[in-house]
C-alpha cells in the first residue's frame, strides 16, 4: 500500500473551515469514475497510517480519493480535536469543495473518530458511508475510555474535560451524539467493528446499526481489536465493502 501511495500521482489540497482552520487532504484523481472517496482517519493518527491499504483498493477498484488530515493532525495545525463536532463541519466542506471543483459525487470512509465524523456529515452529494468503529456518544466514549484505562475518578475528571472542551474548542462533549443524525441521513451505510475492540465495544456499532433505518449492512470481524479489522480477515473485509459499494454504487 505505501509504495503504491508513494508512487500515484497526488495532488495536495486544502479548505478552511468554518472556524478558519486551514484543513489539508491528498487527492489522488482517477478517471474512470464519477465518484470520489473521501476518507477520514482516526484520533489522533495520520491519512499515512489508518487509510494506506483503503487508498490503494479503492484506486483499483476504479475510484478518485480524497484522503484528509482531521483537524490537529497531519497537515491541518489546530489545537483541539473536537470528536466529531467540528469534524463532521469540516467533512461536510470536502465534500461541497468536491461537487464544486470535480463536478462528482462522495462516498464517506471513516475509521474510529473518522467514522463517527462521517456518520454526522448532512449533504445532499454524499451517497453512501463506509463507516469502521464509530462510537455512538463522544462523553460517553470517553467516559468509558476513562475507566477503562485509567484510575483517574470520573465524577471529577470527566466535568473538567468537557469544561474545557467547552471553554476552548467551543464544544459541549455530551451534545455529540452519532445517533441523533442517523435520524437526518437516508443513503447506505456499511457498519464495520471488531468483536474484540476494547477502545470502542462492539456494543456501539450494534446500537447504530438497529437506530438506522435507511439501507444498510453489518460486518463484524470476529478477534479484530480496535480497528483492525482490515488487518485480521482481509479477504472478507475487502469482499464485504467492495460488494456493498457495487450494490449501490453504478461507477
Amino acid at each position: 500500500g505505501l509504495k503504491f501511495y508513494n508512487k500515484i500521482d497526488k495532488e495536495n489540497v486544502h479548505i478552511v473551515s468554518n472556524d478558519g482552520t486551514n484543513i489539508y487532504g491528498t487527492f489522488i484523481e482517477n478517471d474512470k469514475s464519477k465518484y470520489v472517496i473521501i476518507l477520514c482517519h482516526g484520533y489522533r493518527s495520520t491519512k499515512e497510517r489508518d487509510l494506506i491499504a483503503s487508498i490503494k483498493n479503492y484506486y483499483e477498484w476504479g475510484y478518485s480519493i480524497l484522503a484528509i488530515d482531521q483537524r490537529g493532525c497531519g497537515l491541518s495545525k489546530s489545537k483541539h480535536i473536537t470528536f466529531g463536532y467540528k469534524e463532521s463541519q469540516d467533512i461536510n466542506k470536502w465534500v461541497d469543495y468536491v461537487y464544486k471543483k470535480y463536478n462528482k459525487e462522495v462516498i464517506l470512509g471513516g475509521i474510529s473518530l473518522g467514522a463517527s465524523s462521517v456518520l454526522m456529515v448532512n449533504n445532499e452529494h454524499v451517497k453512501l458511508i463506509i463507516e469502521d468503529s464509530a462510537y455512538v456518544n463522544a462523553y460517553k466514549e470517553i467516559k468509558y475510555a476513562v475507566n477503562h484505562y485509567s484510575k483517574l475518578p470520573l465524577s471529577i475528571f470527566l466535568p473538567i474535560i468537557n469544561l474545557y472542551a467547552k471553554i476552548f474548542a467551543k464544544t459541549d462533549l455530551k451534545s455529540i451524539n452519532v445517533l441523533n443524525n442517523l435520524n437526518e441521513i437516508n443513503v447506505p451505510i456499511l457498519f464495520i467493528h471488531g468483536s474484540k475492540d476494547e477502545f470502542v465495544p462492539v456494543k456501539n456499532v450494534k446500537e447504530l446499526y438497529k437506530k438506522y433505518k435507511g439501507p444498510k449492512d453489518l460486518l463484524i470481524i470476529e478477534n479484530a481489536e480496535h480497528g483492525m479489522g482490515y488487518l485480521v480477515d482481509k479477504t472478507k473485509y475487502i469482499r464485504k465493502v467492495k460488494s456493498f459499494i457495487d450494490k449501490y454504487i453504478n461507477k
